[in-house]
């Protein structure tokens, strides 16, 4: 009898199930020398383990039955909380130990073993067969997260190593979580098999938020884990809230080594894509810069941005690439359909371009071009007639319109070019004349000198709209006062000012009226139909009259 408390061996797993009071009981006897011992009882009781025994040990006829219960799993694997039990017998035949055993747990873990192993453990002849929730890989592949049920029926037939290991893994509807790629994989289906040094993967899953990928191809199970993998992808959808999104179809290989070194080759089909430019305007702010410093931030919410990959680790290294890079050689194709939209510009680009270099020196070629596209801005639409994309060492749009139209004798140009994220806006002229008169002339067709007052202070406040100051303006406060959709000061040829109010009397009615400075008043109603059919009707204090019914759709 042993009775034991708070004991330890230095090994914290191990000394989580033994601290506290812990109780053994052993009875057992032997006959004579080199006779086997028969265990009458042998129990252990611990905080978190018990196990007990019968039967006996050594000689040739040993035969043992055991089992043992492992009090919750929940301590090691956090979320799988329940008791793990096992048991079976062992026997001895010969230099042989015959093992039948069998296991469950909380999860769905089963295990069944059968077979027979030598007595130094040189080698085995084993059929393990079963299945275990996927979480329990979790705490080894942070921060990326799985969830599922993998069930196995696999052999060990020699040496205990892996070139004796053959079957197969499988799973069913199982989920991947990579926060740190933003990438989440559902409905997975994987067949693994095992063929002693290497294994075949056969996988398909669809991806949240659209589209369908498949791998398929070996993996050696030594070395730097060299592969020949393809990966087809089908209307797979890549975002990034902030800039784009695209649906494309592709056909990748990786081959060569995982763990740095592996070619990543092939050919991506932009289907659609858009890439916004975001509401803050253009030129304006950008985005958020590095070096935000969070005070008195949850332990959750970091925990959340370090998954995230977006806490810098010692471990991290801060460098951005992989010790050993992975060589590039894709092409990325669309004809047509890449859309450029926000903050007025509506523009259609197509084209191609390679990356080549390495994961760690990304080398971008090509770019795409201007097909047809609009600019409205400062009450001005205005058609594109220069554009491209093209990306420079990121991944970053890097977008360049420019926009002519003739205002009296001078040309005007309008140039948005930068980072997609945040491009700045010139407005340039032909021949060369200052900004303001530059907007002077696009938003008046006259010079700076012969503008109203009223036209005066538009042109300032489209200037300080421009250079992301303009606030809400005394214009917009008053439309929200007075619960109005729209409000608006507008001037004719000659500067003299009007006003311009509007109102959804219900969901597809709207009407506005307008009043001029010299009393001409008008009121016009317009009537949705449908999504494609308006009616529009208008009166004016002069007698004029108009009804029409429009068709209108966007293609």
């Amino acid at each position: 009898d042993v009775d034991a408390n708070r004991l330890a061996i230095g090994q914290a797993d191990a000394d989580r199930l033994l601290n506290g009071q812990t109780d053994v009981r052993v009875v057992a006897q032997r006959a004579g020398s080199g006779q086997a011992i028969r265990v009458e009882t042998f129990a252990l009781d611990a905080p978190g383990l018990s196990a007990s025994a019968n039967g006996t040990v050594l000689g040739s006829d040993a035969n043992l039955t055991v089992s043992a219960r492992l009090a919750d799993l929940g301590g090691f694997v956090p979320g799988l909380n329940g008791p793990v039990t096992a048991s079976g017998k062992v026997r001895s035949t010969g230099n042989q130990l015959g093992l039948n055993l069998e296991g469950t747990g909380p999860g769905g873990i089963t295990l069944r073993a059968d077979g027979a192993v030598q007595q130094d453990f040189s080698r085995a002849n084993l059929a393990l067969s079963g299945g275990a929730p996927l979480e329990l890989a979790n705490s080894f592949i942070q921060p990326r997260a799985v969830d599922g049920a993998l069930s196995f029926d696999i052999a060990v037939n020699g040496p205990l190593a892996l070139s004796s290991v053959t079957g197969r893994l499988s799973t069913q509807n199982a989920r991947l979580v990579a926060p740190n790629v933003n990438l989440v994989l559902e409905n997975i289906a994987l067949t693994a098999d095992l063929t002693g040094d290497a294994v075949r993967l056969n996988l398909q899953a669809d991806k949240q938020g659209g589209g369908r990928l498949n791998v398929t191809g070996p993996i050696t199970l030594s070395g730097g884990y060299n592969a020949d993998l393809a990966i087809n992808a089908v209307g797979l959808v890549v975002e990034d809230p902030q800039l784009y999104r695209t649906l494309m179809n592709g056909n990748v290989r990786v081959v060569g080594p995982l763990t740095g070194g592996a070619r990543i080759a092939g050919t991506l089909d932009m289907v659609e894509t858009e890439v916004r430019i975001p509401s803050t305007g253009l030129g304006v702010t950008g985005p958020i810069p590095d070096g935000l410093v969070h005070l008195n931030e949850p332990s959750a919410v970091r925990t959340t941005r370090e998954r995230a990959g977006m806490i810098e680790t010692p471990q991290s290294g801060g460098t951005g690439g992989t010790a050993v890079p992975y060589p590039l050689d894709l092409t990325i194709r669309a004809e047509n359909r890449i859309f450029i939209r926000g903050r007025g510009l509506d523009a259609e680009m197509g084209g191609a371009l390679t990356l080549r270099g390495t994961t760690n020196n990304i080398i971008p070629a090509g770019q795409f071009d201007l097909i047809r596209g609009r600019l409205d801005i400062l009450g001005k639409r205005l058609e594109l007639d220069e554009g491209r994309v093209s990306l420079l060492g990121d991944f970053t749009p890097y977008v360049r319109l420019v926009a002519r139209t003739d205002a009296g004798d001078v040309v005007v140009l309008i140039v948005v070019e930068g980072s997609a994220l945040a491009p700045a806006i010139n407005f340039l002229s032909e021949p060369e004349l200052p900004e303001e008169e530059v907007l002077a002339r696009l938003l008046f067709g006259k010079s700076i000198t012969s503008i109203s007052p009223l036209q005066a202070a538009q042109l300032a406040s489209a200037v300080a709209t421009l250079a992301g100051k303009g606030g809400d303006g005394v214009i917009a406060k008053l439309r929200q006062g007075t619960g109005l959709d729209d409000l608006d000061i507008t001037t004719d040829e000659d500067g003299n000012a009007g006003v311009r109010a509007g109102k959804y009397l219900s969901e597809n009615l709207y009407t506005d009226v307008t009043v001029g400075a010299t009393g001409e008043a008008e009121i016009n109603l317009n009537f949705d139909l449908s999504p494609s059919i308006t009616i529009k009707g208008g009166a004016s204090n002069t007698g004029e009259t108009s009804l029409g019914i429009y068709f209108e759709t966007d293609y």
